[in-house]
């Protein structure tokens, strides 16, 4: 509607120049000078200099408007269709989350979320579930440990027996510890989570590896968690 609009304006601009060269086509061969024509000649001249100014204002004025529209373009063009939660999904994000950052880290699985939104978003294909398993190492690791392992055996929902947790550790003392992971993958559902990095790409430093479909280079989690996030999360409670 803005372009439709400018053009209209446009086209109203217009119509002083074009009055003014269909007087000039009918001029007679010799002028008959005098002051009156003059003058009137001197105000079609300054009508067309005004109508070039409004010319070119619109179609500045034009170009800008044009710009959201299309970096909005470019932005649609990359993302991919809403993401269908299932339990499934919903699980692979808690082990993830759980398995990369701990218990209770609510602003760091925050933005280890919406970074795998952000990459899911750029892939512009497959699932946001299979992003996360290809991304995060409790997923994709092909010789998990023993912390890999029992971050894989806690289920979608209460915990309600021993996921393998270490010899010793109580099970128990972490249930309450489990809802908080699973209240945290429900929020982000819901889009009730503010991303306190977003312009982070990866997290893990060096010693990690590039995780697969990481990108060479990519802006290190490292840096942006020591500054971003882990001064908040340390006045969460966490074991």
């Amino acid at each position: 509607m803005k372009i439709l609009n400018l053009f209209a304006v446009l086209l109203l601009a217009l119509i002083p120049t074009r009055v003014a060269a269909q007087t000039m086509d009918v001029q007679p061969t010799r002028i008959e000078w005098s002051d009156s024509t003059r003058l009137a000649l001197g105000r079609v001249g300054q009508a067309v200099r005004v109508a070039g100014m409004k010319i070119l204002n619109l179609f500045a004025v034009l170009l800008l408007a044009l710009i959201p529209t299309r970096v909005a373009a470019q932005t649609m063009d990359v993302q991919p269709t809403r993401i269908e939660w299932s339990d499934s999904t919903r699980l692979a994000l808690a082990q993830c989350l759980l398995g990369e950052a701990g218990w209770r880290r609510r602003t760091e699985h925050s933005a280890i979320s919406h970074v795998l939104l952000r990459r899911w978003h750029r892939l512009g294909s497959g699932s946001f579930e299979g992003r996360v398993r290809r991304y995060c190492s409790v997923h994709r690791t092909t010789q998990p440990t023993d912390r890999h392992q029992w971050v894989r055996n806690m289920p979608w929902g209460p915990l309600l027996e021993d996921p393998g947790l270490p010899a010793g550790v109580n099970w128990r003392n972490y249930i309450d510890d489990w809802d908080y992971v699973r209240t945290t993958v429900e929020l982000f559902e819901k889009s009730a989570l503010v991303d306190p990095l977003p312009r982070a790409r990866h997290w893990g430093g060096a010693m990690d590896g590039i995780p697969v479909g990481g990108v060479t280079g990519a802006e290190p989690w490292t840096v942006s968690l020591s500054e971003g996030c882990s001064s908040r999360a340390r006045s969460e409670t966490s074991r």
